[in-house]
């Protein structure tokens, strides 16, 4: 990169205190060389998409983020992008995308505008919105923290009849999981008397602590999605240009999606099927640091993504490496490999470390 190799570098202050019971994290970062569109030349794009199977994305650098996704996507090679939060020039980065991450906070950011103009905004709505405005879409992931995450599966909108409002959907799901999850989670604590079950987990993690898998919940069938509120706009107008929208609609030219998807109909409704997630079950006393879980997270997805796992054994595993993760300060000095790991949630594919950056 313009013949200079200095690298981001970010440094960590983190309380001696739990994180989840009052710890501080102080992040210190100094910033390296950036990549610029200069720098991709047709001889370094084809270089980094050789042999690619998978293009992610963090939401940084968007300028040049947006060349190489358009390249990748020209390659047929499909692109995921992380939205953490709103950046410049993300709009329309994601509209290269195929899989989207987002955390809680993003998609009721979309939903600004649209809360303004009927007094709602949930989840349910927020998701909607951002699948409605990004029609190439085939599924967006919504991590909840310690609640799960949630995942809307784009379908063929003429194999599904039956409307369903997805907030409600979300929270009969939700709330049926956290019960169960609940049930487990007391079941396991009195098996246990206060000690780790080795035979019950699905992770240990580096300094022995016994964590396992969370529940899954998939909706039996696809959903014509609707919003709360039959007036709830589903592309934002000139009339709320005000607000920054998170995503802007798809344009125009865009009559046809990567799956084949027409955009127009994808505009009019959302067809998709609903998995919930919860999170794994680690013991309260062993979560020290939440510093990289994200992260982690985000890379067992893009294992699971390009190993063609499940959706919702993806999800359970994204939700292992993550809480796993958090039983140690630190990015990663608690990130497993994959011989930690029940076998069969890796697909068989047992030997190489489960490794995201930090």
């Amino acid at each position: 990169m313009s013949g200079q190799t200095s690298q981001h570098r970010r440094y960590l202050g983190i309380t001696t205190q739990r994180a989840l019971t009052g710890g501080t994290r102080t992040c210190i970062q100094t910033p390296g060389v950036e990549y610029t569109p200069e720098d991709l030349q047709p001889d370094n794009v084809k270089q980094i998409l050789n042999n690619a199977s998978l293009v992610y994305f963090d939401g940084r650098l968007t300028a040049s983020a947006i060349l190489l996704a358009k390249a990748a996507r020209q390659r047929g090679v499909p692109v995921l992008v992380e939205a953490e939060r709103l950046r410049e020039g993300l709009d329309e980065l994601l509209k290269e995308a195929d899989y989207l991450c987002t955390s809680a906070h993003f998609p009721k950011v979309a939903m600004l505008a649209v809360q303004l103009w009927t007094g709602k905004a949930n989840l349910g709505d927020a998701m909607l919105s951002t699948l409605h405005q990004l029609p190439r879409l085939k599924w967006m992931i919504t991590t909840l923290g310690k609640r799960g995450s949630v995942l809307i599966n784009r379908q063929n909108p003429q194999q599904c009849s039956e409307e369903a409002v997805l907030e409600d959907k979300l929270n009969s799901m939700l709330n049926s999981l956290d019960s169960s999850s609940s049930s487990s989670s007391s079941s396991s604590s009195s098996r246990q008397d206060g000690a780790a079950n080795a035979s019950a987990a699905d992770c240990v993690s580096t300094n022995d602590v016994h964590i396992r898998a969370g529940n899954v919940s998939c909706s039996s069938q696809a959903y014509k999605l609707q919003h709360t509120d039959a007036d709830t706009p589903t592309q934002l107008t000139a009339s709320h240009a005000s607000i920054p929208a998170a995503v802007p609609a798809a344009s125009p030219e865009d009559d046809t999606d990567s799956s084949g998807h027409d955009a127009a109909l994808s505009d009019a409704t959302v067809t998709a099927g609903i998995i919930v997630a919860s999170a794994a079950c680690v013991p309260q006393e062993a979560i020290e640091d939440t510093t990289g879980a994200g992260d982690a997270y985000i890379g067992s997805v893009l294992y699971g993504i390009t190993q063609q796992m499940p959706l919702d054994q993806m999800m359970m595993l994204a939700a292992l490496v993550a809480a796993c993760n958090c039983t140690a300060l630190g990015a990663r000095p608690a990130l497993p490999y994959a011989a930690d790991i029940t076998a069969s949630l890796l697909v068989g594919n047992v030997g190489a470390e489960l490794d995201v950056a930090g």
